[in-house]
Order: C-alpha cells, then structure tokens, then sequence
C-alpha cells in the first residue's frame, strides 16, 4: 500500500535515506520531487551533493544545467502588464547599469554564478 506523502515529508523522507546511506533510494526520490516547481530547486540541490559524493559527475553536470534554467527561467522578463511601469523599470534598469539599450539584463543572479562556478569544477573533474 502506498501512501501519499506532502512535498515537505517527501523531502524530509528523501533527507533521512540520505543520511542512513541509501543514496540510491534517495535519488529516486528527489527525482520524483521534480515534477512540481516548489520542490524542484531543494530537489535539485540535493541531487548535485548525492552525485557528488557517489562521485558521478556527468550527472552532477546535468543536475547544474537544469538548475541554471530554472533560475534563468526564473528571472525571464514577463509581459507587462502596465506599460507604463514597465517603461518606467525598464528606464531605472538602464540608468543603474542593469540593462543595456535593448533592456538585456546585464548581471546573472547570484544563484546562477554560484551553480556556474560549481559545473567549471564538475567539467575540471570530468578532464
């Protein structure tokens, strides 16, 4: 009999294989937490530390390729809604170096710098 478990308790679950040292199990389980959006990043994170440790790198540099989308994703412009705030963001963007002319944002978020610095030392270790 299988029992629905909330996302929480399903992460928590995945946290305790981990630490009794199934890894593997763990896996499966973070894996399935990728299907919704809440639970996809800690989900993820947690993924990036297991192939760490089992030493299985080109899986960790899959996990930092996902995670690098979900944030870019994350910080993608949307269809304004008000024109004139978007004007006006747009133009306060510009004036702090944020954006160049066109509105393309110029800096990466801190999340995306840390995973990118990560896959550099992941493809080191791949050779």
């Amino acid at each position: 009999m299988k029992i629905a478990l909330s996302n929480t308790a399903t992460i928590t679950a995945a946290r305790v294989l981990e630490k009794a040292g199934d890894l593997k199990q763990a896996v499966i389980v973070y894996k399935k937490l990728l299907r919704t959006p809440s639970t996809a990043l800690p989900a993820l994170n947690r993924l990036m530390i297991i192939y760490r440790k089992l030493k299985k790198y080109e899986e960790e540099k899959k996990v930092i390729d996902q995670a690098i989308t979900i944030h870019l994703n994350h910080y993608q412009a949307v269809k304004p809604r008000n024109i004139k705030a978007d004007n006006l963001s747009r133009q306060l963007n510009l004036a702090l170096g944020l954006a160049d002319k066109k509105g393309k944002t110029l800096y990466k978020p801190d999340e995306v710098l840390k995973l990118e610095k990560r896959k550099r030392f992941v493809l080191n270790k791949i050779g």
